[in-house]
């Protein structure tokens, strides 16, 4: 989900899964917004997040970073079940059936970012999700880049997700794309005072933007698709002079690497 702020930063809602500050003023699901439907495997890395209720439905999106980690945001792991509230699909494209490719898994372990909601209320939104058993890594399922510290975001970047189409609209069947621009840190800054931090980037235009559900999902860079972010928030969809604010990756590739290296040691929900 993305989270929305409309008047305020939104909560997380319960059907999506990414937080964008447009409609509330707490954290919420958001949806892929002016895109057009991914090539089947196009993005093998990205996992559809399930949350249960009576049933399982998609919630956020988030990447595969080895076998046995996915990457997502932080805001989406809130829900007071912990762990055994959520399962994910890899090799998935078409939420509305099953194609022969996908890879269903339980989350075992969730590792927040022990910083996350600090200072800034969308501070370090980044969440690492332990799967049991492990992907199988195959020509539907495979791993993300994820870019070094200092690495530069691209003027262009493609955000993914199964979240909402419009501000409050309806969502997708299958896993859609856009192409959103990059907003300097001066006009991020002046769209969102006071909420923006060196570890968020923005981007998006009128038109353009990640929505509710696309949460946690990848913003990916270059020829190599790199994870150059991760859906975080905004107020409201694809709305003038409010672009999408993601995580910037490349501010927590170590912190991802030392908690894949030593999960046994973390603290975790």
């Amino acid at each position: 989900m993305k989270v929305l702020i409309v008047m305020m930063v939104g909560c997380i809602a319960v059907a999506s899964g990414m937080p964008k500050p447009s409609d509330l003023d707490i954290p919420g699901p958001r949806l892929i917004v002016g895109g057009v439907e991914a090539d089947r495997n196009e993005f093998p890395f990205i996992v559809d997040i399930r949350l249960y209720r009576t049933e399982s439905i998609h919630y956020c999106g988030g990447s595969i970073v080895s076998p046995n980690w996915v990457v997502t945001a932080a805001h989406c792991m809130q829900n007071p079940g912990g762990a055994s509230m959520y399962s994910l699909v890899a090799g998935e494209h078409n939420l509305t059936f099953g194609e022969g490719s996908e890879q269903l898994r339980q989350v075992a372990t969730i590792v927040n970012h022990p910083g996350y909601g600090r200072p800034l209320r969308f501070s370090n939104d980044i969440s690492l999700l332990k799967v049991d058993p492990p992907f199988v890594f195959n020509e539907f399922v495979q791993p993300v880049v994820i870019p070094q510290l200092n690495f530069v975001p691209t003027a262009v970047a493609t955000v993914a997700g199964w979240g909402d189409l419009s501000s409050g609209g309806s969502a997708p069947d299958v896993l859609m794309k856009v192409d959103v621009p990059l907003v300097s840190e001066a006009s991020c800054l002046a769209s969102y005072p006071g909420q923006i931090s060196e570890s968020m980037v923005c981007y998006g235009e009128e038109g353009k933007d990640s929505c509710q559900a696309d949460s946690g999902g990848p913003l990916m860079c270059g020829a190599d698709k790199a994870l150059c972010g991760i859906v975080s928030w905004g107020r409201g969809c694809a709305w003038a002079g409010y672009p999408g604010v993601y995580t910037e990756t490349s501010f927590f590739a170590e912190w991802v690497r030392s908690t894949i290296a030593q999960p046994l040691l973390l603290p975790t929900v």
